[in-house]
């Protein structure tokens, strides 16, 4: 499960969320802002000037809040990155904590302060992947008693699992599955 998330977010790359979305990629990503909206699609469509990030994480949104994003500017740099997208203030200075903890960084706040250390270091961006699935409240129940549908609360547990992105993650995991018989 967690090769086909990892790959279904980033390809197995240590990637930094991309903002260039078209109008219609943003209504599908975040139809609660962008679907009945021509106006804001053609303003944010692109991401002219890197406005998108802080209009959609920004600490005055709903996401940003949720995201624990604190401070004008935490939308743009606490975006996703590494193998599963981790975004978020709240994420960053959890894992920071964790990975510090478990002897991968050498400072509890590294990722909070320098969030691109993730993607420079590929056992960094592993762990998080790994750190993820076990700390995850929806996934640590079923860690403990996995069922038919740990596969389905892994793919839903990581990322925004729109239509496309839960296709993709489902046909790697059923590809390795594959494998395996």
């Amino acid at each position: 499960t967690m090769l086909a998330v990892a790959g279904g977010e980033s390809a197995w790359t240590l990637a930094t969320e991309n903002f260039n979305y078209t109008k219609a990629g943003l209504a599908k990503l975040w139809p609660g802002k962008f679907a009945n909206s021509p106006e804001l699609q053609q303003k944010y469509a692109g991401n002219p000037g890197n406005i998108l990030p802080e209009f959609v994480y920004g600490y005055d949104t709903n996401i940003g809040k949720q995201l624990g994003n604190k401070l004008p500017g935490d939308g743009t740099k606490y975006i996703g990155r590494g193998y599963i997208g981790l975004t978020g203030r709240h994420l960053y200075t959890i894992f920071s904590k964790m990975l510090y903890d478990k002897g991968f960084i050498s400072s509890p706040t590294l990722l909070v302060d320098n969030p691109d250390a993730i993607n420079q270091n590929p056992e960094i961006g592993a762990a998080v992947v790994v750190i993820y699935f076990l700390w995850h409240p929806r996934l640590q129940e079923a860690n403990k008693n996995p069922d038919a549908y740990y596969v389905e609360k892994g793919i839903k547990a990581v990322g925004i699992c729109v239509d496309y992105i839960y296709k993709r993650k489902k046909e790697l995991y059923e590809c390795f599955l594959g494998q395996l018989k």
